[in-house]
């Protein structure tokens, strides 16, 4: 007798244990999207209808604090987002609303209205710093802007899961050998999306990208106001946060210097 024989199935048995856990993982990755969107009631919409009504009879300062209220309600609706950016825009802060498009694009990283607006008021900075990261790091940046960190988790999970369940299916059913070239495209697949996985993590979570907010922020050389001053820096300007030290936060510029913020002249693209 041969000790420890694969484990053999049905071909029925088979598919219907790939079909059940197909059907878990897309209950656990859908499911609260579908929740989320149908939580408005009459009043976020009497609300929205307020707010929207106050945007386009010029009175933006009470359609923001409509948008915000709505948006501490519905935190990852990129509209509400979006809409505060325009808003914003039309008062002339330019600071918050570049930060206001970043948000409602980390949500809705393919909605071309916001990339629009977002590109248009970018373009439109008169003060603005010269990129001198390696180009695999700006087009690795630029790649990652168009998917979410979620949908970018659910693409290696269901990639590893195809190629388990393929290697699987060969080795239990056909007693092939399980490295056909199909399984070695999933697992080259996978590997790609494991790399994209942790850049989108090290962007969202150790290198935190900010705009600069103040009119006119004082760069400083370290975490005080006795610090000498390096350069100010204006309004919607992109910076990446790397440590935090109480009221200060030590920043990346896209020229490679590393410099002192204080944190009430900057805000964090990503919401907790």
């Amino acid at each position: 007798a041969r000790f420890f024989a694969p484990l053999r199935m049905t071909a029925g048995e088979g598919l219907r244990m790939t079909g059940v856990l197909f059907g878990v993982l897309t209950i656990l990755f859908f499911f609260p999207l579908q929740t989320t969107a149908l939580a408005w009631e009459k009043e976020d919409l009497k609300t929205l209808e307020r707010a929207n009504k106050d945007y386009r009879q010029g009175r933006f300062q009470k359609a923001i604090e409509g948008y915000q209220a709505l948006a501490q309600q519905f935190p990852r609706d990129g509209g509400l987002l979006y809409n505060q950016g325009n808003a914003h825009y039309r008062l002339e802060n330019l600071g918050a609303a570049i930060l206001a498009y970043e948000r409602a694009k980390w949500l809705e990283p393919r909605n071309a209205d916001i990339r629009h607006n977002l590109k248009y008021l970018l373009d439109s900075l008169e003060y603005r710093i010269e990129d001198k990261r390696n180009w695999y790091v700006q087009l690795g940046e630029k790649f990652l802007s168009y998917f979410t960190e979620k949908e970018i988790r659910f693409a290696v999970i269901l990639v590893f899961f195809l190629l388990t369940a393929s290697w699987s299916v060969c080795l239990f059913f056909f007693g092939a050998p399980p490295w056909g070239w199909p399984r070695k495209l999933l697992l080259a697949a996978s590997l790609i999306l494991a790399v994209f996985w942790g850049g989108k993590n090290i962007q969202s979570h150790w290198i935190r990208a900010a705009i600069v907010t103040a009119k006119e922020a004082p760069v400083r050389y370290g975490p005080s106001e006795g610090d000498q001053v390096a350069v100010r820096l204006r309004e919607g300007l992109k910076v990446y946060v790397v440590e935090r030290r109480e009221d200060w936060s030590r920043v990346l510029l896209v020229n490679g210097e590393s410099v002192w913020l204080d944190n009430q002249q900057i805000a964090e693209i990503r919401l907790r």
